[in-house]
């Protein structure tokens, strides 16, 4: 079934109850003779407590394994430690798990139990969920994973945002109603000097500005500059080019001094 798995923890290999049963193992002329070819003593004589411990992994996976397929809590009836020896493959191994407190026999009902087998493992016959695919569905429904529907409901939320997002954004520019230059034309109108280009943007400072309020004020400032010493000498030469007076907001300037004139004597 898709359901049925066991958890491994990272740490397994270095967990002391893993080790003790490798030392036990290790220990054993039995098992020297079961994992070796025409060796007849302890295992620990001819290999390292590394491949022990690794014979010690694979061993505890298959029990754990068969006992998450054929029982629904992790305890067989009718099962003797002695008899993990032939799961594991490996001789003595279930009296080692009963050592370390993993395997443990009841003689009233002859079976064996491995403790706390539901909190790592999952098996979900006869309509039993463990604990740990409890905590994997919790996981799925926190992480949003649901029936498979997560993309399909983030699609739509996404498209909805997006659509609500680009329909305020167009609503917004619809409000905006572009200020109208009125007065500008009398601005053109009377600026004088050589140097009257770029109409157009002039036209958009003006309205980006607002300057109508400010017009007459304006119209003020450039009649008095025109006549004004500095903007006549020379033909005209230093009179700003109207969209310098405009960007700079020259009028605010106020008027040059006027020169000091001597009479004659």
């Amino acid at each position: 079934m898709a359901d049925d798995w066991i958890r491994v923890r990272g740490n397994l290999s270095c967990h002391p109850k893993v080790l003790r049963i490798a030392a036990i193992l290790e220990a054993s002329t039995e098992v020297g003779r079961k994992l070796a070819t025409g060796y007849n003593g302890a295992l620990a004589d001819i290999v390292t407590r590394d491949v022990t411990r690794d014979v010690t992994l694979a061993s505890l996976i298959r029990v754990w394994s068969a006992a998450n397929e054929h029982t629904t809590d992790g305890k067989w009836p009718g099962l003797h430690p002695d008899d993990l020896d032939y799961i594991a493959g490996v001789p003595g191994f279930g009296r080692a798990m009963e050592e370390v407190g993993w395997a443990v026999y009841d003689s009233g009902s002859n079976s064996t139990m491995l403790p706390d087998f539901l909190e790592h493992n999952s098996p979900s016959k006869g309509g039993r969920t463990s604990n740990a695919l409890r905590q994997k569905r919790y996981r799925d429904r926190k992480n949003g994973v649901t029936n498979g529907v997560t993309r399909d409901v983030t699609q739509t939320v996404t498209r909805n945002v997006t659509r609500n997002v680009t329909s305020n954004v167009e609503e917004k520019r619809r409000d905006i109603t572009p200020i109208v230059p009125i007065r500008f034309a009398e601005f053109w109108e009377r600026y004088p000097g050589p140097r009257k280009v770029n109409k157009a943007k002039c036209v958009q400072v003006w309205g980006s500005q607002n300057l109508d309020p400010l017009a007459d004020l304006i119209l003020s400032h450039v009649a008095l500059m025109a006549a004004s010493e500095q903007w006549t000498e020379s033909g005209g030469k230093f009179v700003p080019a109207p969209l310098t007076y405009l960007n700079q907001r020259r009028w605010e300037d106020g008027l040059p001094a006027a020169p000091e004139r001597r009479l004659a004597i």
